[in-house]
């Protein structure tokens, strides 16, 4: 080898790697990176303010570009903003605005056929688009309110809440919501 080709075959090398690190912090924060957490879901839509508080940091992240979405991750929607999350196993939530809604428990273990979903709105509306149906005897795909519980199956639907009420609408599929206010 030459110099010349020596420093082509450096300088391809070293831009496969920054491309590679970049791709990466896509998916990570700098608290998960730390933590070495993996990410259970994605903000990969966005319009307007929309800001996500990674557990245990007291600033939220204003998304900027796709930001991960963590286990216990608050995700809170702005005036006239709205949010799309992709999560791991397929699921679309879809925040509309002033929305704030908590990654309350997230487990897939795509080999006993097991997802448990369980999200908490605040305030707001959240549309969701269940992903795969998993059968395995632990899975659940819940959104919880302060007033109810809906728990789903392979199903479209919006919940929205205040502190007072809740709304369920379904689209496709079948909802089990139960009254939990006092």
């Amino acid at each position: 080898f030459n110099q010349k080709t020596m420093y082509s075959l450096l300088k391809d090398s070293l831009k496969a790697g920054v491309i590679s690190c970049l791709v990466a912090l896509l998916f990570l924060s700098p608290s998960a990176a730390v933590e070495k957490k993996l990410p259970v879901g994605a903000v990969v839509a966005w319009t307007g303010e929309v800001y996500v508080y990674h557990e245990g940091e007291p600033q939220g992240i204003r998304v900027t570009r796709m930001e991960g979405v963590y286990l216990r991750d608050i995700i809170v929607t702005s005036l006239k903003s709205r949010a799309k999350i992709l999560m791991k196993d397929d699921s679309i939530l879809s925040l509309g605005e002033n929305t704030r809604m908590v990654v309350k428990d997230y487990i897939l273990a795509e080999a006993n056929d097991n997802r448990v979903s369980v999200f908490k709105i605040f305030s707001g509306k959240v549309r969701t688009l269940a992903g795969r149906v998993f059968r395995g005897s632990e899975s659940r795909f819940q959104m919880e309110t302060p007033t109810a519980v809906a728990g789903i199956k392979g199903t479209d639907f919006i919940v929205s809440t205040s502190e007072r009420e809740s709304e369920i609408v379904t689209i496709t599929g079948e909802v089990i919501a139960k009254n939990i206010s006092p």
